[in-house]
């Protein structure tokens, strides 16, 4: 025998709400005065400034600190090339900038800007570099190097992520703009969906089943065979039967 079965599919409908907070600022102004002192303390290494917080997603405060690194130029590559031209190296000093967390701290999404400014109106514009989990170092906002050169020699050495600053500055002007990404929240709700065919299909089956239990008030004529008596519905019958409506087109009695 041959065996039919209607499967039926299970349908839902899943919605979505992704809500992204607003970022969360940090500004920090410093200024150095006195540079020539400053160099003399920072020639042998790093120079740090005090720490600060940034707030961060959750309300985490994270503690960070601006880092400074002078470079002296090698005496041996006497001529540097600055904002396009070329100038006696010993009149500059390279500096580098990183920002450092004080703590071991998660790997934190961290973007900023980082505007000097000399006493002789020297502007530099520097943005966040990528980081390795602990520092982000300052960059140059058009990819640019110090580049140091050594025209007998015909050679050159240069210092990415270096900066040139004027010798004979007084005071450095440091403005830092540092963001972290807002906190990220999703809502998802699943809603069946109902199979409007099935529905439909159960929807007439039910009434035609209410149209025949029912025939003594609802039948249209009634078939007398010997003494019993069928209740009908001529629209029912004759769509079932091709006989029976060949029958009712000939409006028997």
């Amino acid at each position: 025998f041959t065996s039919t079965r209607e499967i039926h599919k299970k349908m839902s409908k899943v919605s979505e709400t992704i809500e992204y907070l607003p970022a969360f600022d940090t500004f920090y102004d410093c200024r150095i005065e006195n540079f020539h002192l400053f160099l003399q303390f920072a020639q042998k290494g790093e120079s740090e400034s005090s720490s600060f917080k940034i707030l961060a997603a959750n309300n985490k405060q994270i503690p960070v600190k601006l880092v400074i690194s002078p470079h002296e130029p090698d005496p041996s590559y006497p001529m540097v090339k600055h904002n396009g031209q070329f100038k006696l190296a010993e009149g500059y000093v390279c500096l580098q900038f990183k920002v450092e967390a004080v703590d071991s701290t998660p790997r934190l999404k961290l973007v900023g800007t980082l505007k000097l400014v000399t006493d002789a109106g020297t502007t530099l514009l520097l943005k966040l570099g990528l980081t390795n989990g602990k520092s982000w170092p300052f960059i140059s906002t058009d990819a640019s190097a110090v580049e140091f050169y050594n025209s007998s020699r015909n050679r050159c050495q240069t210092i990415q992520n270096a900066f040139c600053v004027p010798r004979d500055s007084q005071s450095l002007h440091l403005k830092v703009h540092l963001a972290t990404p807002g906190s990220k929240s999703s809502t998802t709700t699943i809603v069946p969906i109902s199979n409007k065919s099935k529905d439909a299909l159960t929807k007439l089956s039910s009434d035609l089943k209410a149209l025949l239990t029912n025939t003594n008030d609802s039948a249209d004529f009634s078939i007398i065979c010997e003494d019993q008596i069928f209740p009908c519905h001529e629209t029912i019958l004759r769509a079932r039967s091709t006989v029976l409506d060949k029958m009712f087109q000939q409006k028997m009695k």
